[in-house]
């Protein structure tokens, strides 16, 4: 078992026949959601008006999953044991060797735990177990300082956030039209239900200039990053993320002969698609709430 890997205030958890299962991390580098601005759907115009004057995060909540091995039971509850002590603290340092990466988490409670091997029997006892954390600091990891990407862009995508094509990030787009291409709902008007009659009555607004009004669509851009180390992955999301925290102005996001003013909303779906020590690239899924369109 490889030590180094994963160090938790000071426990190299290797040393207890413990590790981190692959892909099992995926929750640390997910962007923070975007607590909803204050904002009025008017029923007289299409899309939303938003006060965009402000921007803050959420905490995050955020799982790491953990397999402990051990020879016999004896060895497997005595691993346990310390596993789950070294858990049972205010605050806890957890290093990550595959990001370089120390992240400061409040241990929540195991959410999950699968065990194999038994309990008299003569074989190896594994355990998985999920560890819920709060990331109470969501913006641990990112810096102001970072505004640049890093890294020539490979393959343009024609999908652009203020006039920054996102292949300047080292992604490349595999799905947008899908949510920017669906046609907008339109804006509810008022109904009434006598009990005595089927159905429902609406107003008719017939006739009335500009009515039905457009609702706003969300965004979804589906995205593969990849970089040329994991320095670089890092520097790149920071980057990113600076983008799409804007204040006092909407995210103008250029595709398919569309310019959408919106902002970001949340982070979904985060994955390594290979192990970084022999490719540095990942998935994740960009929400972005359209505010309206302007053509």
């Amino acid at each position: 078992m490889t030590t180094g890997q994963c160090i938790i205030d000071g426990v190299d958890i290797a040393s207890i026949g413990a590790f981190i299962e692959r892909d099992g991390s995926n929750d640390l580098l997910m962007f923070p959601d975007r607590r909803k601005p204050d904002q009025n759907d008017w029923f007289e115009s299409d899309g939303l008006e938003v006060d965009l004057s402000e921007v803050s995060f959420d905490a995050k909540k955020v799982a790491i999953n953990y397999v402990i091995i051990a020879d016999d039971y004896t060895q497997f509850k005595q691993r346990l044991n310390i596993f789950q002590n070294i858990h049972y603290k205010p605050m806890m340092n957890i290093y990550i060797r595959e990001y370089a990466t120390t992240f400061n988490l409040r241990y929540i409670q195991s959410s999950d735990y699968r065990h194999s091997g038994g309990y008299f029997n003569a074989r190896k006892k594994i355990g998985n177990v999920k560890m819920d954390y709060w990331m109470d600091d969501p913006m641990q990891l990112y810096t102001s300082a970072i505004a640049s990407p890093v890294g020539d862009p490979s393959n343009i995508t024609h999908v652009s956030i203020d006039n920054i094509d996102l292949s300047a990030y080292g992604i490349t787009v595999t799905e947008a039209y899908s949510s920017v291409l669906r046609p907008r709902g339109v804006k509810e008007v008022l109904t009434s239900k006598i009990n005595s009659v089927d159905g429902q009555v609406a107003d008719n607004l017939q006739g009335i200039v500009g009515y039905p009004k457009r609702k706003a669509n969300e965004v979804i851009i589906d995205c593969v990053m990849t970089a040329g180390s994991k320095n670089n992955l890092l520097i790149n999301l920071n980057a990113l993320f600076n983008v799409v925290r804007k204040i006092n102005a909407p995210l103008s996001l250029q595709l398919a002969g569309e310019t959408i003013n919106c902002y970001y909303s949340k982070m979904s779906q985060f994955r390594k698609l290979t192990p970084f020590s022999r490719k540095v690239r990942v998935e994740f899924k960009l929400h972005l709430q359209e505010i309206n369109r302007l053509n």
